[in-house]
């Protein structure tokens, strides 16, 4: 919509790792070279006012950063003379992950090494310093410790600086390059140099294994070496030489807290000499020795040119950082300082520049650049490149140093696009990696460049909840919303201004979220004269059941009416029941039901039945809340009132109920359910609550305990009709039913209610109604797999061949997968005389997250026809190619999409805690800005949250669902666990288990976010951790 800023924006953001990708995707995705293809932008009159540099800057956004490394090398040893302030800034700032490829590159450009090409425009100290820099750091110290002992004596300074410096994998690769370069065994050539102790040491530095270490034992160990007459030095250099970094760092507390003074300053006491040196630099910290040697090359008369030089070469940035902030806290100095008064000219800056961070050499490379009469351009703009991933921190250091911003600077020199994208470069946040696939910067890139026909792209390819999102931000941005933008683009007459009213619909609906899109929907299917029972029947029966409460929440924002009476006020009988259970939420069908099969005359136990087992422990409690505010009286109180004896104990005891037997006795169990079964026990309240206290698992448990004792399965025992049951307990049918119930797994407890509401003469089709509402899709294969297991037969065959009309059909609805009646109503809207476009749009955008599985379901319910060829038929313009890329639109699989959610689980655990814990947070300071008001967490935020969901949900064994084990896993990984994973986290696990389900689910995480952002406990408290250590 914005294609000329836009163009600047993404060039200036594209992080360097991605660039060559990106063009490589731009390539596959377009057909063309995206550098080419900006070129080719230049040219163009409409705005874009190209200079030569404007065309250098935007080309070398686009360079490989290899290459981009390459060409500034080059640019600074080329033509009359050698820039060395470039040169120096280049070389001593190299990434270590670049290196190798950098040599390579540059010798397949130049046709001559880099290293030949510094060695050829530089000398003495300088060279020295440059060639070590830019050589990878294991040759260099091969190089460095070969000098030290080939010629007229040894430098054994060197030789303990370099090989106390490293760590033990270091020297092993130390030892391999050595051997290659020089043809000689490292260890040989040192032990053919020195003698005594330092021979002795320097031998063990390298040959000694990592081992198994006791740290009180050593400490004594090394205290009993050194205390007394003499010094036991072989136990000294064993003790020592055999240590990790980390383990003499533990060593050296232990030491102390032991012994009350350092060891480093014992060992100095007990030796002298190359050998005490050398035991100093594995006994101190690594940063601590390097300060050291330092300055030892810097302090008295004459510097150790060498010796400095192979210490500030190769420092990572934190070890550059640590050198300048330790050097003064143990000797009072500025190393910095220091090097300037020891050393001058182009090996001074060399210098300075191996120990500055390499933002700060970049920033004062950049300074160089425009100072003076003049600008240099190009080295502006290399700068700035390669730069740009750590622009903070040059911009940061950048206006410390000078009394003008780094922005300001770069207006004053430039102008027009040539400053714009300058400008954009210096600003840009390179903290927060703008972290998107290839794919979509090079999609980007092509918004500006093809920007007519990205914008149908974008709205058929991107979830509701990102378009949204960027929606939001658009508005900030550009002061107009999606919609106007859109708009105004119409009115641009270039060659995309001629939108038909449906296509202007399909643009409107494409940025709707999902919840708005089923709203629409459902007031398009009652609206106006008569009632689309199809369109009705379709959108209530596959609403996810985590989107419920939304949906009848954003329909009476919209319309000013309630979803339920709408509905019951368009439908009737059974039709109208179902649909009325399957609009209100589960719990709020449960107790309709409840209450309808205790009103009137009689009770429908079977109906009270099923509810109640059915339930879970955390449902039957939040069932048991609602009824009393939906009917104005205590649930059991009421079932109470109209049953009695052993079936009145059982349903109240499944009632109160609310927690699971901590640790069953199994076999005490069984004897007494047998007792009972043979008429001789009488404790009826032991047995009811044997069955009403325990979950589905331990009801699975008791039954194979009672298979083993009895010699039959328990539920066998209760199907067995011809059974005497005497004058028992299991006298009464509906008692006995109830434990029936109870003792199936969930799975079977469904298929054999839905079984006995067909089987027979007439259906039940109040049981048969609350059976098939409110399956999520996971229970919906489950029915029909385990109908069919257990008897043989197709659940949907017998429900069609048993009801007939609008009620058929939404009872079918309520049990295929909702992808098959996406299909069927999408076919629908088109067949027939014309098509009823905005039903086609609104099902194409519900649909359109699940669109791979709409087009091969489609295939397979109507053989020899697609969906695209039905749209191609029945739509034109720019209607229908926005409609085909809808249905053509690749869908990414993860669990979880079938529940709506558009959140896929991130590929890291900690991009799954980052994500949540930045969203999380900004919550927080809004609702502390604002602490009066609950603060309603907006579908796009819940959206980033729920990568978290996802991430640990999807490893979940109830995926894409959170278990207990799960919710302790991912709590811990945010920063709020339960006390322990005991009673603590059973308790939470139950708070969080809003539905009731034994799972949390998406709604209990989305609810239980909103009270923990409303909870000063947590918007009061310290932000989570927004970066993963």
């Amino acid at each position: 919509l914005e294609e000329d800023a836009a163009l600047i924006e993404v060039l200036a953001t594209l992080p360097s790792d991605l660039i060559e990708k990106t063009r490589a995707t731009f390539v596959l995705l377009t057909g063309e070279d995206l550098v080419e293809k900006i070129v080719a932008k230049t040219s163009e009159q409409d705005g874009y006012i190209f200079s030569n540099y404007w065309q250098l800057a935007m080309k070398q956004l686009l360079v490989d950063p290899v290459d981009l490394w390459c060409q500034a090398l080059q640019d600074a040893m080329d033509g009359l003379g050698t820039d060395e302030d470039t040169l120096t800034a280049l070389v001593c700032t190299i990434p270590e992950e670049f290196r190798d490829s950098i040599h390579q590159r540059y010798k397949e450009r130049k046709g001559q090494s880099l290293l030949a090409h510094i060695k050829s425009e530089t000398s003495f100290n300088y060279q020295k310093v440059l060639l070590a820099q830019a050589t990878t750091p294991a040759l260099a110290r091969a190089q460095a410790l070969n000098g030290a002992m080939v010629g007229l004596g040894t430098d054994e300074g060197q030789l303990i600086r370099i090989v106390t410096a490293c760590d033990r994998g270091e020297r092993l690769e130390i030892m391999e390059v050595y051997e290659r370069a020089y043809n000689k065994l490292l260890v040989e050539h040192i032990d053919s140099e020195i003698s005594g102790d330092f021979k002795k040491t320097m031998h063990a530095i390298f040959t000694t294994e990592e081992s198994e270490y006791d740290l009180d034992a050593d400490c004594q160990a090394l205290k009993e070496a050194m205390e007394g007459w003499g010094t036991d030095e072989e136990a000294l250099i064993k003790l020592v030489c055999s240590k990790t970094k980390q383990q003499m760092r533990d060593i050296r507390q232990r030491f102390e807290e032991t012994e009350g003074r350092k060891l480093v300053d014992w060992v100095e006491s007990e030796t002298s000499g190359y050998f005490q040196d050398a035991l100093l630099g594995l006994i101190r910290s690594p940063i601590d020795a390097l300060c050291y040697g330092v300055r030892d090359c810097i302090k008295g008369f004459g510097t150790d040119d060498t010796g400095l030089i192979t210490l500030v070469t190769h420092l990572p940035e934190f070890k550059r950082l640590a050198l300048i902030k330790r050097y003064y806290e143990l000797f009072q100095r500025d190393v910095l300082a220091d090097i300037r008064n020891d050393t001058s000219g182009d090996y001074q800056k060399a210098l300075l520049a191996c120990v500055r961070p390499p933002p700060a050499v970049w920033a004062s490379t950049l300074k160089s650049a425009m100072k003076g009469l003049g600008t240099a351009d190009s080295l502006l703009i290399n700068f700035l490149c390669i730069a740009k991933d750590h622009m903070d921190e040059v911009r940061e250091i950048f206006d410390k140093e000078n009394s003008t911003p780094l922005y300001k600077w770069i207006e004053g020199e430039c102008s027009g696009d040539y400053k714009r994208v300058l400008v954009a470069l210096s600003l840009r946040s390179s903290a927060d990696r703008v972290d998107m696939a290839p794919i979509y910067w090079a999609q980007r890139c092509a918004d500006a460049l093809y920007d007519v026909t990205t914008l149908k792209t974008l709205l058929t390819s991107l979830p509701a909840v990102v378009l949204r999102r960027a929606g939001d931000i658009y508005k900030a941005v550009y002061g107009d919303s999606l919609a106007e933008g859109i708009k105004k683009k119409c009115e641009e007459g270039r060659g995309f201004s001629f939108f038909t009213d449906y296509w202007k619909i399909t643009m409107q609906r494409l940025l709707e979220l999902p919840v708005g899109v089923r709203a629409i929907g459902l007031n398009d299917a009652m609206k106006g004269w008569g009632t689309d029972e199809f369109t009705l029947t379709a959108l209530i029966c596959t609403v996810p059941e985590n989107m419920h409460k939304d949906v009848q929440e954003e329909y009476e924002r919209r319309f000013g009416r309630k979803l339920v009476e709408h509905v019951e006020s368009e439908t009737s009988f059974n039709y109208k029941k179902l649909l009325k259970y399957a609009t209100l939420s589960k719990t709020e069908s449960r107790c309709t039901a409840l209450h309808g099969a205790m009103a009137g005359w009689g009770t429908d136990e079977k109906q009270l039945i099923r509810i109640i087992t059915f339930a879970t422990k955390k449902e039957r409690e939040l069932i048991r809340t609602k009824y009393s505010e939906m009917f104005g009286k205590d649930l059991i109180e009421h079932i109470e009132s109209e049953t009695s004896g052993l079936f009145k104990a059982c349903m109240v005891a499944l009632l109160e109920s609310s927690q699971p037997q901590e640790s069953p006795d199994y076999e005490a169990d069984c004897d007494a359910l047998i007792d009972a079964m043979e008429g001789r026990g009488d404790d009826q309240d032991a047995i009811v609550r044997i069955l009403a206290e325990k979950t589905p698992d331990q009801v699975e448990r008791l039954a194979e305990a009672f298979a083993g004792k009895a010699g039959v399965g328990l539920a066998e025992k209760l199907d067995d009709e011809a059974s005497n049951w005497y004058d028992g307990i299991f006298s009464n049918n509906d008692f006995r039913e109830t434990i029936r119930y109870l003792m199936r797994p969930p799975a079977e407890r469904l298929a054999h209610a839905v079984r006995y509401c067909i089987q027979g003469f007439g259906t039940d089709d109040t049981g048969l109604i609350t059976c098939c509402v409110h399956l999520p899709e996971r229970q919906r294969a489950e029915l029909i797999e385990t109908y069919a297991r257990v008897f043989d037969r197709d659940v949907l065959e017998d429900i069609a061949n048993d009801t007939s009309g609008d009620y058929k059909d939404a009872l079918l609805a309520c049990v295929r997968p909702p992808v098959h009646t996406y299909c069927k109503a999408l076919r629908s809207s088109m067949k027939g005389l014309g098509t009823a476009d905005e039903l086609l749009i609104n099902w194409m955008c519900i649909a359109k997250d699940r669109m791979d599985e709409v087009r091969a379901e489609f295939e397979a319910i109507y053989e020899g026809e697609n969906l695209e060829s039905w749209i191609d038929g029945d739509c034109s313009g720019d209607y229908k190619d926005t409609l085909l890329r809808v249905a053509r639109r690749p869908c990414l699989k993860f669990p979880g999409v079938e529940a709506a959610v558009t959140a896929q689980a991130p590929p890291t655990r900690g991009e799954a805690i980052v994500r949540f814990n930045k969203t999380f947070n900004d919550l927080c300071r809004k609702k502390k800005g604002n602490p009066g008001e609950d603060l309603f967490i907006p579908e796009e935020a819940q959206q980033e949250m729920g990568c978290a969901f996802m991430y640990w949900g999807a490893r979940s064994s109830v995926a894409p669902n959170l278990d207990i084990a799960g919710l302790w896993d991912m709590t811990n990984a945010l920063g709020f666990p339960p006390a322990d994973d005991g009673p603590d986290l059973r308790a939470t696990f139950r708070e969080w288990d809003y539905s009731g389900s034994e799972e949390i689910e998406w709604n209990d995480f989305v609810k239980e976010m909103f009270t923990r952002v409303n909870d000063p406990g947590h918007y009061e408290a310290d932000p989570l951790p927004e970066v993963v250590s």
